[in-house]
């Protein structure tokens, strides 16, 4: 079950339960899931991932939110993430609703497993089979970058759709920018502000080309 509140604010006390607990090597987010391009209102450790208040959501985030349905696990734990430093971490995300039911925000603990990560790497030289079940290994299909850039946020999820295809954007049929929109629809990249602009610069379409195909693929998963 997700966790509800009033406000958004009443999850401070909590994030700050979790950080003393936790220490100096697990950053605590809370994001306002109400506004994707600023959405960090409170953090701690963010020197782990070099983020800070007022940046963005990130690639994760997003897919997650789009997914939909945050209500009835409440949590996403194990996800495989990453700083655009290139430290390594294990992410959780717990959903928050307020009294209606609707998704105002996530709490995240991001675990530095960099450190450990280095040092199952030297012990497995030592002692066969010993990185098994380390902290390495991804349990979820996602990956994550932390990353506090919107349109930096936006750019990368992009570039991975489009890295799919064999072909560069300017040689799409028109088949596959229906098909390339309507996965970065379902990515969740269009719930940033802006991020119509840049898809159209990473893939040499027009604004209005873009917004064709857009208002297609949402009609197509009403």
């Amino acid at each position: 079950m997700a966790l509800t509140v009033h406000k958004i604010e009443d999850v401070f006390t909590l994030a700050d339960f979790i950080s003393d607990g936790l220490g100096e090597f697990a950053e605590v987010v809370v994001h306002d899931a109400r506004d994707f391009e600023s959405s960090i209102v409170y953090i701690r450790n963010g020197h782990l991932s070099g983020r800070k208040v007022g940046d963005g959501a990130t690639d994760a985030a997003l897919k997650l939110i789009k997914e939909g349905d945050t209500t009835t696990c409440g949590y996403v734990v194990g996800v495989a993430a990453k700083s655009a430093q290139g430290r390594r971490f294990r992410s959780s995300t717990l959903f928050i609703h307020d009294e209606h039911g609707r998704l105002i925000g996530l709490l995240c603990v991001n675990i530095d497993v960099t450190i450990v990560e280095t040092l199952v790497g030297m012990l497995s030289k030592f002692i066969p089979d010993y990185a098994s079940g380390s902290p390495g290994e991804d349990h979820r299909d996602l990956e994550e970058t932390l990353q506090g850039d919107p349109a930096e946020t936006t750019r990368r999820m992009v570039r991975s759709v489009l890295s799919k295809y064999p072909l560069p954007p300017s040689s799409f049929s028109s088949a596959q920018k229906h098909e390339a929109i309507l996965s970065m629809y379902s990515e969740g990249v269009f719930l940033m502000k802006g991020a119509v602009s840049i898809v159209a610069e990473e893939c040499g379409m027009s604004v209005a080309t873009v917004y064709r195909y857009l208002e297609k693929a949402r009609s197509e998963n009403e």
